[in-house]
């Protein structure tokens, strides 16, 4: 990861695992995963609902799971997810689910 400017993370991610989808795109020059783990790691957790942002900041002062997703295309979500121990954090793709019209 690299960084630049004023980047002030509000917790450290520990090591880095990314799943093969994730470094397929990015060996393609398809995705700049430093983009959103610097979202994640600033507290922007991106697409998600007011409940889990609480869950976020609540995991953030007593520990818990970290987690993030951001829509990349109508079918395709980056999750990223930081172990309560903060020793790890995975990125990985999901489908996005779709609803029935």
């Amino acid at each position: 990861m690299t960084t630049t400017g004023s980047f002030h993370p509000r917790f450290e991610p520990g090591r880095l695992e990314l799943s093969s989808g994730v470094e397929d795109l990015v060996n393609r020059g398809q995705l700049n995963v430093d983009h959103y783990l610097h979202r994640h790691l600033r507290g922007d957790w991106g697409d998600i609902g007011k409940a889990a942002r609480e869950a976020n900041e609540q995991a953030l002062r007593r520990g818990g799971v970290l987690y993030s997703s951001y829509v990349l295309t109508t079918e395709t979500k980056l999750m990223i997810v930081t172990a309560d121990s903060r020793t790890e954090t995975a990125v990985l793709l999901v489908p996005t689910l779709r609803t029935s019209p």
